[in-house]
């Protein structure tokens, strides 16, 4: 076993209602989810109930990609520069906000 991981980045928008569908479904489908400090409840609470939440001091990026290498989705949740030491992953939209 192994491959078909995945390791997604989603730079939370001002407001969980501005989410693309894209990163909903990615949510729901997390395996495990890593979040940096101050990032809403509401929308850690959009993430499949049973994924493990851990803080971005709780995880080494060899956990991380060890995950990803089983075949596991890992959702970073927070601003970029806090997750580059995870490897390269995939930029999920946000929604733009309406002028």
């Amino acid at each position: 076993p192994g491959g078909g991981g995945r390791l997604s980045l989603l730079e939370p928008p001002a407001s969980p209602d501005l989410l693309s569908l894209r990163a909903l479904q990615t949510l729901s489908r997390a395996d495990r989810l890593v979040v940096a400090d101050g990032i809403a409840p509401a929308l850690v609470a959009l993430a499949r109930r049973d994924a493990p939440v851990s803080r971005v001091a709780e995880v080494s990026a060899a956990s991380v990609a060890d995950e990803v290498a089983r075949g596991g989705s890992v959702v970073c949740v927070g601003p970029a520069a806090l997750f580059t030491a995870f490897g390269a992953a995939e930029v999920l939209p946000v929604a733009v906000a309406p002028a």
